[in-house]
Parts: structure tokens; C-alpha cells; sequence
């Protein structure tokens, strides 16, 4: 009698082993499969930042800088920064079309030239 209790005693050890195992293997995996699509995602944000298309366009509209998308049609942001309060070379570049290649830089600008 004792030997079956020391047996099923060790074969639920192993049991309880072999689960312990399979669950750190399971989260082992669903920690690198986030870790994959997380890198992929950052991957892709970094493809479609550096293609050679700008993020941002600065552009005059009735005396004020406003913000448009990388396609200069669609407005992303109105400033209401006025071109005039800017230095020369600055409203020559908006007038043109000034290209802001990303986030950081766009809120750069707008921290430097809003009052």
C-alpha cells in the first residue's frame, strides 16, 4: 500500500513538474511573439519616416503658418503663428513649402516660434 502511495505521490511530482514547465515555455513564447510584433511595428514607423517623404509641411495661409501633411494638401495643424513675426529666411521657406521631417521637429518649431 505504501509503494502505490510513494508512486502516485512521484507521478503527481512529475505531473505538476512537466506543467510548471509547459506554462514557462508557453509565456516564454507569447513574450517573444509581443517582443516580434513590437519590433516589426517599430520597423514599419521607421520605414515610413525615413522613405524620403517629409512628415510635415509648413505653409502660409492668410498670414499664419499652418501645418500640413507629407501630401501639402491635407491641414494637419493651424499655428496661428504669424509669417511676418518670423526672420526673413524663415517666411522665404514657409512661402516655399518648408518640409519637417518628423514629430520631434515639428513640435520643435512651433515651441521656437509661438509667443
Amino acid at each position: 500500500m505504501k509503494k502505490l502511495s510513494y508512486g502516485i505521490s512521484w507521478i503527481c511530482i512529475v505531473l505538476l513538474l512537466c506543467m510548471a514547465y509547459y506554462g514557462s515555455y508557453e509565456l516564454g513564447q507569447k513574450k517573444q511573439k509581443e517582443q516580434l510584433q513590437t519590433e516589426h511595428i517599430q520597423n514599419e514607423t521607421r520605414e515610413v519616416n525615413s522613405d524620403g517623404k517629409n512628415a510635415y509641411v509648413l505653409k502660409e495661409k492668410n498670414g499664419e503658418v499652418q501645418v500640413y501633411q507629407s501630401d501639402g494638401k491635407t491641414l494637419y495643424e493651424s499655428t496661428g503663428i504669424p509669417v511676418s513675426a518670423l526672420p526673413q529666411e524663415m517666411q522665404e521657406e514657409i512661402t516655399n513649402g518648408k518640409s519637417i521631417k518628423d514629430s520631434a521637429s515639428l513640435y520643435s518649431f512651433l515651441e521656437n516660434y509661438s509667443s
